[in-house]
């Protein structure tokens, strides 16, 4: 049986795709795909998600032409994708092939670090396709958990918690954007309904040359609770975690951008 992947283009050019996937044939991979759709109003990247999250699902790869890999839209986009599909199918490889220069891994958004970076024109491609599918890695693990959710009618909400133990209370910020409700409930969830205790707005922080803007609760997050923010536009980072009991917060940081 043959491996699926999931071919995400950045490209208008249909040829791109088509000659990647024609290359991967002969491995033993069946390609689906689609071109990507920069509308972040409209939750655009939310897509492909049902695709991406299939259990079936080999790896999830991404084609790149460099100036379309380098606008904000696309990134932030991408990133959003990203997370909502390791928050589901944790560990799922993620292949970004530029279509021209090598990308740096510390020139990406944070969600994308950790893709496998290839370009189009290299002989080895498919061996490392192969390879990466083959025996994927564990997934990387971290102190918290994140998710996107939301739609055109709700809006654009994040949702964090700890991935163990009792956050004593969370501060949320974004560096542009902007944060307009928040709230905790039952994990997975949008709350209907949601009492916060000591709510706070407002609350400056900065993330190195970035000036952000949080918003905070003291109610006790834990692995069955969440709190979720909605955030309107398009924040470059993200700044969260246990609500500090010092003047000295250690908070976890996501550049989106």
């Amino acid at each position: 049986m043959k491996k699926q992947l999931w071919l995400t283009s950045l490209s208008s050019d249909r040829s791109i795709p088509s000659a990647v996937s024609a290359k991967l044939g002969p491995y033993g991979f069946d390609v689906a795909g689609s071109l990507w759709k920069d509308d972040n109003e409209r939750m655009g990247w939310q897509d492909s998600r049902d695709m991406l999250i299939n259990p079936a699902l080999a790896g999830w790869l991404v084609v790149a032409p460099p100036e379309e890999l380098a606008k904000p839209s696309v990134r932030y986009g991408l990133s959003l994708l990203a997370l909502s599909v390791a928050a589901r199918r944790p560990g799922l490889p993620l292949f970004l092939i530029s279509c021209g220069a090598a990308v740096k891994s510390a020139d990406l958004p944070t969600p994308l670090a950790g893709a496998h970076l290839l370009t189009i024109d290299e002989t080895a491609l498919c061996a490392k396709i192969v390879a990466k599918t083959s025996v994927p890695a564990p997934p990387r693990q971290l102190d918290y958990r994140i998710d996107i959710t939301g739609d055109q009618q709700v809006g654009q909400w994040f949702e964090i918690g700890p991935a163990e133990g009792t956050w004593k209370g969370v501060i949320f910020g974004t560096c542009g954007g902007e944060i307009s409700f928040q709230a905790v409930g039952p994990a997975s969830t949008l709350p209907k309904n949601t009492v916060l205790n000591y709510p706070m707005q407002g609350i400056q922080l900065t993330l190195g040359e970035r000036d952000c803007t949080a918003w905070g609760v003291r109610n006790e997050v834990s692995n069955g609770t969440s709190y979720f923010a909605k955030v309107k536009g398009m924040p470059e980072a993200l700044v969260f975690g246990s609500f500090p009991e010092d003047d000295e917060p250690e908070l976890f940081s996501l550049r989106l951008v």
